[in-house]
């Protein structure tokens, strides 16, 4: 479930920015409906979204619902706002450190996409975070990743070994990093907490 997406403005004939809580705001207007009827997950408008003003899991979500799969492109019925959370954080930063063995390797980025879609031994994958590197140090690794690296937050369900070993036969570096308990959003919490805490 994702917090942001775009709106496109038949008057303007642009794409906007909107976040959940700006489409809370005008619920219930003709404006609401406007936008809702035109929502999407990026200003390209190539996947349509909708959103979810009730229940525990609200948001926007790719339209039309899921399958259930996990590994199937679509999968915002089973998204935390814990993990939606960490996913947009990691995506603010410009430098990521990951520990590697005994070695720690700073990425410096130059672009992150989020639930970046990709095919990998002919299955359809939709991963949380794609990383288009800049430099890194220690400096091989830039070259030893093809210059990308894709991430999967782990919540509650890690990477199964079906994804793994898809991605080691495509040669694509695939991690996995899980949210510390510190950094958990309560599902209980209410809309005005969250948005109070995501400003901190």
């Amino acid at each position: 479930m994702r917090l942001f997406c775009f709106y496109y403005d038949e008057a303007h004939q642009s794409y906007y920015g909107t976040s959940f809580w700006a489409m809370k705001e005008i619920e219930g207007t003709t404006e609401f409906l406007r936008r809702k009827s035109n929502l999407y997950k990026d200003e390209h408008g190539k996947t349509k979204m909708q959103i979810v003003v009730k229940g525990l899991h609200q948001g926007f979500r790719r339209h039309p619902i899921g399958t259930g799969n996990h590994t199937c492109l679509s999968r915002g019925d089973y998204e935390s706002v814990s993990h939606q959370g960490n996913k947009e954080a990691i995506a603010s930063l410009k430098e990521i450190k990951l520990n590697i063995g005994n070695e720690n390797v700073v990425i410096y980025v130059r672009n992150i996409e989020l639930e970046k879609e990709v095919k990998c031994n002919n299955r359809n994958y939709e991963i949380d975070i794609y990383i288009e590197i800049e430099r890194t140090e220690p400096e091989e690794y830039k070259e030893l990743w093809n210059g990308e690296l894709w991430l999967e937050v782990f919540h509650t369900c890690k990477v199964d070994r079906q994804q793994a070993e898809d991605f080691a036969i495509e040669g694509l570096p695939l991690f996995e990093t899980k949210i510390p308990d510190n950094y958990t959003f309560y599902e209980n919490i209410t809309l005005e907490g969250y948005k109070k805490r995501a400003n901190n």
